[in-house]
């Protein structure tokens, strides 16, 4: 299973480093190395190749440079576009000078879907598809965001599970203001 799905990430990965020379010019100084990325439930090993792409270890005994662990919920904030967090918040062992070039590559790396779209099914099908899946994307962020919002909105305005933000505000400024006042008297009473 494994093997299976480090040659279908690197599968993809290969496509989509085809057009960027610049992330394979950043991965061939890192060319025989290899990284194992966790991310619950998988494990994905993969080695960088002479020119700069990626391929499953040849052997199952490989020397692994770098392992990244990535958080739980790294799936759902790949999908909410939030890919830069995935790494930020990575625990990372090994080879530090490869995981951050892995990582530069990965932040940085972008697919062109609209134009392997347009190779299937013509320009401006795959324009409009593109649009629409944006457009789709985007009311579906919306939506999550008002839903957030509603449920923040009914735990501390309706149920009073939570205190509003404008009362820990207006407590914090309370709490201000009487640590001044404390200072002012105790100055004064030093004073006497």
């Amino acid at each position: 299973m494994a093997a299976s799905s480090s040659y279908l990430v690197a599968t993809a990965i290969n496509h989509v480093l085809a057009n960027e020379t610049w992330a394979r010019a950043k991965l061939v100084a890192f060319a025989g190395q290899s990284a194992k990325i966790e991310a619950l439930p998988l494990q994905i090993s993969l080695s960088i190749t002479a020119d700069g792409l990626f391929e499953t270890p040849s052997t199952a005994n490989h020397q692994t440079s770098v392992i990244i662990s990535l958080p739980n919920d790294a799936p759902l904030k790949l999908i909410s576009g939030d890919s830069s967090a995935i790494f930020a918040s990575a625990r990372i062992s090994g080879s530090a000078e490869f995981a951050e070039a892995l990582a530069f590559v990965f932040r940085n790396l972008e697919w062109d879907f609209e134009s392997d779209l347009a190779g299937l099914i013509g320009d401006i099908p795959a324009t409009r598809a593109v649009k629409a899946l944006n457009a789709l994307h985007s009311w579906q962020k919306s939506a999550l965001v008002n839903v957030a919002q509603n449920f923040r909105e009914y735990l501390t305005e309706e149920s009073l599970q939570l205190i509003p933000q404008r009362e820990i505000e207006a407590f914090c400024y309370d709490v201000n203001n009487l640590r001044d006042d404390l200072e002012r008297l105790d100055k004064r009473i030093s004073r006497l």
